[in-house]
């Protein structure tokens, strides 16, 4: 973890803006602009068709698994759609990581210039929670920017660690489910790069401490934000989850799902209630609302997080357009006044 200490020569705003633009890596960049410009339909036909092919996950990749004989290899390099967990462990990984690491590096740091004893003896669980205490204490109080970095790590965290438990505790993946190889090495690159940006969004930090409160209006927003969009996104899972089942619903709240549709020898049921009564994707459009909880967290200063959710809404507009289309191609009785992403827009 790197500390810039405030000489004074220059404004801390300055100094903000010259640490995120190297905080924000090509990868935004380039994803972005590859998302958004399939997404519009700027690329190549052709080009655009690989894309597809490459972010395309669960039903639609039923018209891509094909045989040996038949399939390019591009197209065959398909894996588990189980394997979505491996992101969130990842996430979870990353960001434990970092989280460790700042509090660390304040705690080390406070213990050698503050003139109070930091010795402590590690010698039972009492004294091993007393110096956790005082590390997450010191690193709220080191720097606003700091405390801020730790509020969006700890979110994020909570983010991975609920979706992890979705995973193995709510979706029901098909076996024959699959997702593309491509898609998988996006998703692991995504959770380190994203916990990356969002540790280093504040950068620099300030050396003084501050007295501010570290809870402040526009924190408690976002976090409320965050919490607004972690919420429908859990039941847009659940109500997914339980088109696969048979079991009942989970809740009395759980609205009662659509009758089956049978199109092409396949049965399927439409999703509905929450979001799904107006949007196609809704768990798509509940993850942006947890990413402007994010970003309002962070300020809107924050460049790189700004580039992160601007390839995050570019990627899950794309998902949410081939899977929109794929509900209207497959399902006759499929609702025509849904949007596929953006309530009554897109």
């Amino acid at each position: 973890m790197i500390i810039h200490q405030n000489t004074g020569t220059t404004s801390k705003d300055k100094g903000r803006t010259i640490f995120d633009l190297h905080s924000s890596p090509p990868y935004w960049c380039a994803i972005s602009i590859l998302s958004w410009s399939c997404w519009l339909g700027t690329l190549p036909r052709a080009f655009q068709k690989a894309v597809a092919v490459c972010v395309v996950r669960g039903k639609l990749t039923s018209n891509q698994t094909v045989s040996k004989e038949r399939g390019t290899i591009l197209e065959r390099a398909l894996v588990p759609h189980r394997w979505f967990c491996h992101f969130y462990l990842a996430g979870i990984f990353w960001t434990s990581a970092l989280i460790v690491g700042i509090t660390a590096t304040t705690y080390l740091k406070e213990r050698k210039h503050s003139s109070s004893n930091w010795d402590v003896e590690l010698v039972s669980l009492t004294s091993y929670v007393s110096c956790v205490y005082h590390a997450l204490q010191h690193t709220l109080e080191a720097s606003s920017e700091q405390a801020t970095v730790f509020i969006l790590l700890g979110l994020f965290l909570l983010h991975c660690v609920r979706r992890l438990w979705e995973c193995h505790y709510v979706s029901i993946f098909s076996p024959s489910s699959r997702m593309h190889l491509g898609a998988y090495i996006f998703g692991q690159t995504y959770y380190l790069l994203a916990a990356l940006s969002l540790g280093l969004s504040q950068l620099p930090f300030r050396d003084t401490s501050t007295n501010a409160p570290w809870l402040t209006i526009s924190r408690l927003l976002g976090v409320l934000t965050f919490a607004q969009g972690s919420l429908h996104q859990h039941r847009c899972h659940r109500i997914l989850a339980t088109l696969r089942s048979s079991r009942p619903a989970l809740t009395d709240k759980t609205p009662a799902r659509k009758p089956s549709t049978t199109d092409e020898g396949q049965v399927y049921k439409i999703p509905c209630g929450d979001w799904f009564d107006f949007l196609s994707c809704a768990h798509y459009t509940a993850e942006v609302v947890i990413y402007i909880g994010l970003l309002i967290v962070a300020g809107a200063a924050s460049l790189s997080v700004w580039m992160m959710i601007f390839s995050v809404v570019g990627n899950l507009g794309l998902a949410a357009g081939l899977t929109h289309r794929w509900y209207l191609s497959h399902i006759s009785s499929y609702p025509k006044n849904r949007k596929a992403f953006i309530p009554y827009v897109y």
